[in-house]
């Protein structure tokens, strides 16, 4: 029977077609390997999709099996419980809004299969910190090649708070009835601690850090079911 896998925040080029960005240690532990599982995109920003993604990128859409557009941090995900083999996401729960993270793990701890593991990658914000207390200006300038984050502003801390408080057209802003008003960037920083906390409470049974907590740039953990 195939492997069952599924990407939050598929975007213009998923995971899966990418050998390098998915652990391959992972897909060992898992038992997923490319043709050999059933892969489903969901991408939380439709309207960046519809517009970008399928006008770019369209020989992509052949790499996904089936494809939804869900608020993955608002939203019930449309799943069966145990559904999932392993869950991916690259660089999306640091845009979610914080209020319902805790919901969103625990919505990814329903729909994986007992063993399942939920694979995440997001900006490190210890790293980052230290880099930003030791005025260390190349770890910000190496991680927009390595992550694609943009530097900003004329100083050092400006650029350490645009990385996890997105300034600009692009914030997030909610009025008291958290009604989103519009926006999709940077809501908040993640180390592994929270990263744990968060594992925890949604009722996985471990995590594993798969990075440098200190010195990378970009988390990479790993929550088993």
């Amino acid at each position: 029977m195939d492997k069952k896998i599924l990407e939050i925040g598929c975007g213009r080029k998923p995971q899966f077609a990418d050998s390098y960005r998915l652990d391959h240690k992972v897909k060992s532990r898992v038992g997923v390997s490319g043709d050999a599982a059933e892969k489903i995109g969901m991408e939380p920003d439709p309207e960046w999709l519809k517009n970008k993604w399928r006008r770019r990128n369209p020989e992509t859409l052949s790499q996904l099996d089936e494809f939804e557009d869900t608020d993955v941090s608002t939203e019930r995900l449309p799943y069966e419980n145990n559904f999932f083999d392993l869950v991916l996401t690259s660089h999306v729960i640091e845009h979610m809004w914080r209020p319902n993270i805790l919901f969103h793990f625990s919505e990814v701890h329903r729909v994986l299969k007992s063993g399942g593991e939920y694979n995440i990658k997001c900006p490190n914000l210890k790293a980052a910190a230290i880099a930003y207390a030791n005025n260390d200006e190349g770890f910000f300038r190496d991680a927009k090649h390595k992550i694609g984050i943009e530097l900003h502003g004329k100083s050092l801390g400006h650029t350490f708070v645009n990385w996890f408080i997105s300034e600009g057209d692009d914030t997030l802003i909610y009025n008291r009835s958290k009604v989103q008003l519009g926006g999709l960037a940077h809501q908040w920083g993640y180390d592994f601690e929270q990263l744990s906390e968060l594992s925890n409470s949604a009722g996985f049974s471990n995590i594993t850090a798969n990075y440098n907590t200190l010195k990378d740039c970009e988390i990479n953990v790993t929550l088993r079911k």
